[in-house]
């Protein structure tokens, strides 16, 4: 398999987990490092297979067991919470306890900024029947915001 692929050095970086490192001599092979993409990654898959949520309490727990690289990429930004308020991917919410990730999402507050530009842009007025139409073309969770509210009579 190692010669089928063009030898150690092509089969090692053809393999995600390994990492084929030159030293001027045969070279070595290590254990391939971990990166804050990684992590992310592995948390936005958590949050889908558990109903979009994880509990902020696994993520160390869990999610970092046998992966020593997750946890030093977690702990060097100061912890859970702190890692993922610095992903754009990512919102961790407070909830007295160990809090939870979700991923992150549109709100209410991005639906009245979209809304107000399209004021602006349409001379001081827009169209409630363009609001679910046109603004939220392309946004469902913008959709969903306005729906849950009742439709966009009630939301505005």
């Amino acid at each position: 398999i190692i010669e089928d692929a063009g030898g150690p050095k092509k089969f090692c970086m053809q393999q995600d987990e390994l990492d084929f490192v030159s030293d001027g001599g045969s070279g070595f092979v290590k254990r391939a490092g971990a990166s804050e993409y990684d992590v992310v990654k592995a948390l936005l898959a958590a949050i889908d297979e558990n109903g979009g949520t994880y509990q902020g309490s696994k993520i160390v727990a869990e999610l970092c067991k046998g992966k020593p690289a997750f946890k030093k990429i977690i702990e060097d930004a100061g912890g859970p919470k702190k890692f993922c308020m610095q992903q754009d991917e990512l919102d961790f919410v407070s909830d007295g306890g160990s809090g939870f990730v979700k991923r992150a999402g549109a709100s209410e507050y991005d639906v009245v900024k979209a809304l107000l530009a399209a004021i602006h842009e349409n001379g001081g007025t827009y169209q409630g029947s363009k609001i679910v139409a046109e603004l939220c073309k392309g946004k469902p969770a913008f959709k969903k915001i306005i729906e849950d509210a009742g439709g966009p009579k009630k939301f505005c």
